[in-house]
């Protein structure tokens, strides 16, 4: 008895769905119209009453009566409790729909498994569908009105052709208080195996997958008898059908037009007859109780209930169909029309051939990248500022964070470096001819060393020969197969007064005018170079020699002989 409409709304056009609303059976009017129609009665005497029947002090108790009710309506949690009741409902009813039982997949089983075109391979194949149907109409008979009605003794289940004499006598000699579902399932599996015993059944694995498929058939059944034999606990149901029904009794009172300026709440300006909203709220919420009662119990007599005598009949039928006549009628095994195309596609018809299709393709796909003279450039990864590896410190890490803020730390070493590169003539020039001193009054408390764009401390060192050593194996991976630096240039200048005097020359011409640059300052031990014992050497500095990046502490300096730089030797 279910009603249909899909192919009503297979297009989501406005008609389509217009005529899906003014639909009668089983309709959203058809189940809330009586309903209504007697709320509408008693709302319009208890208006009647109001208007006509009393006098003015009765009226002012109306009145306080109306107010009252109008203003504890909100008290009921209405959609919170329908709502969730529904949903309980129809999840429910779904469930119920999956395991009402086909019998299609269990035949076709039977169909393949068990051969022998003979009377006693048909028998067997026959029995074991029927044995199902059989089952399923025994459970039907306890859970639904309408199969009950067609069969409402086992003589009407002998009668129809489901059950035979000596199967009836079978049943019935069975000595059992509960229901015996299970007996015509026994006797398929018997029959199964007696199959395997005469060879119709070619292997063991084929037997455990035919015992298989039928326990799910009789599972799927059995969850049906467990659906009626525990319903949703009566407790819920009554709360939500009272919840509604005493929500518009309450209505019948709080949605009352009365004059009175004594509650301003149920006042109203124009007197409406006919509670037009109230009516509105009334179609919804009911409508979607009717919802609830009707999916409640799938297996009645409703407008939407299951066609399950249809199921019964269905099953019977293509179950014999499959295990019996399919089985002679194979077709012959030829090469198909498609057999010399590699990309097979099937006719359309003139009416769908216009119709467009869209493949299935990722949306990313229609991206066009940017094509180059080279093509696609492939590089590594930039690592983001300040990302630290495995014992270095990340990139711009040697420089402050105000620095870093300002330029985003990418791309600084590339600005100073160019800076310094027009500055270097002048530096070199002060650099040549002098002399390194044997004495070094000062060592650098740290040489931070770039290797490969990454900037590595040099923890402190108690002699210039150490700390250089450090700084040369720190420097050596990462500087194979480019210029050498030569780490005694820095050491050529003679005296603190000498680097202070370089730095101070950098600083007129502008390169250290950042304050976030000035981080270490080359004092007395950026001198500390190559130290070579006894015999003090020169060592003369080329532009490409130069140090990079050249920072200055911002700390104020202090003595001259214990001030301690940070030195930055890029490689």
């Amino acid at each position: 008895m279910t009603v249909r409409y899909t192919l009503d709304v297979s297009t989501s056009s406005f008609t389509s769905f217009t005529k899906v609303l003014f639909r009668w059976r089983a309709s959203l009017w058809k189940s809330v119209f009586q309903d209504l129609l007697c709320w509408l009665l008693l709302y319009s005497i208890l208006s009647c009453v109001y208007r006509f029947a009393l006098a003015d002090w009765q009226q002012e108790i109306f009145e306080d009566a109306v107010a009252f009710a109008y203003k504890y309506t909100d008290f009921i949690p209405l959609t919170f409790m329908l709502g969730f009741y529904v949903s309980l409902v129809v999840n429910r009813w779904w469930d119920m729909f999956l395991n009402i039982g086909w019998i299609d997949n269990p035949s076709l089983y039977v169909s393949a498994y068990i051969e022998g075109t003979d009377k006693k391979g048909r028998m067997i194949r026959r029995n074991i569908v029927r044995y199902l149907v059989l089952v399923q109409a025994l459970i039907f008979r306890d859970i639904s009105v309408t199969v009950r009605k067609r069969f409402p003794t086992l003589d009407s289940l002998e009668a129809a052709g489901l059950m035979s004499v000596e199967e009836k006598k079978t049943l019935l000699d069975v000595d059992s208080p509960n229901a015996k579902y299970w007996v015509p399932v026994q006797w398929a599996y018997f029959l199964i195996r007696e199959a395997r015993q005469e060879g119709r059944i070619k292997s063991d694995h084929a037997v455990q997958e035919l015992f298989d498929k039928l326990g799910e058939f009789r599972a799927g059944l059995g969850k049906l008898a467990c659906y009626d034999f525990v319903p949703i606990p009566l407790v819920y149901t009554q709360v939500v059908i009272l919840t509604v029904r005493c929500y518009f009794i309450i209505c019948l009172m709080g949605r009352q037009y009365v004059h009175t300026t004594r509650h301003i709440n149920v006042n109203s300006m124009v007197d409406y007859y006919i509670p037009m909203m109230t009516i509105i709220q009334f179609v919804f919420y009911v409508g979607w109780l009717k919802v609830a009662e009707a999916l409640l119990n799938p297996f009645g007599e409703d407008d939407d209930d299951f066609e399950v005598n249809w199921f019964l009949d269905r099953n019977l039928q293509v179950g014999l169909t499959v295990v019996d006549d399919a089985v002679t009628k194979q077709p012959p095994l030829k090469k198909d029309v498609f057999w010399a195309d590699p990309n097979p596609e099937p006719l359309y018809s003139a009416e769908a051939a216009s119709i467009v299709i869209n493949p299935l393709i990722g949306s990313a796909t229609e991206i066009t990248p940017r094509k180059t003279n080279e093509g696609v450039v492939m590089v590594p990864r930039l690592q983001d500022d300040g990302m630290q590896t495995d014992g270095e410190l990340g990139r711009g890490s040697s420089f402050s964070t105000s620095l870093a803020d300002n330029t985003g730390g990418r791309g600084l070493k590339d600005i100073v470096r160019g800076k310094l590169t027009r500055l270097g003539s002048t530096i070199n020039a002060q650099l040549q001819g002098r002399t390194a001193s044997s004495n070094v009054t000062a060592m650098p408390s740290s040489i931070i060393v770039e290797n490969g764009g990454n900037f590595t401390k040099v923890d402190d060192s108690p002699d210039t020969t150490s700390t250089t050593v450090v700084i040369n194996e720190q420097a050596e991976p990462a500087t194979r197969g480019l210029p050498r630096f030569d780490a005694g240039s820095i050491g050529s200048a003679s005296s603190a007064n000498e680097a202070k005097e370089q730095v101070t020359l950098m600083e007129e011409r502008g390169t250290m005018t950042d304050k976030t640059m000035r981080q270490s300052s080359v004092t007395e031990s950026g001198r500390a170079g190559r130290h070579l014992s006894e015999g003090d050497s020169q060592g003369r500095t080329n532009e490409k020699d130069l140090p990079a990046v050249i920072e200055e502490d911002e700390a104020p300096h202090h003595n001259e002989e214990t001030q301690t730089d940070n030195v930055i030797i890029p490689l």
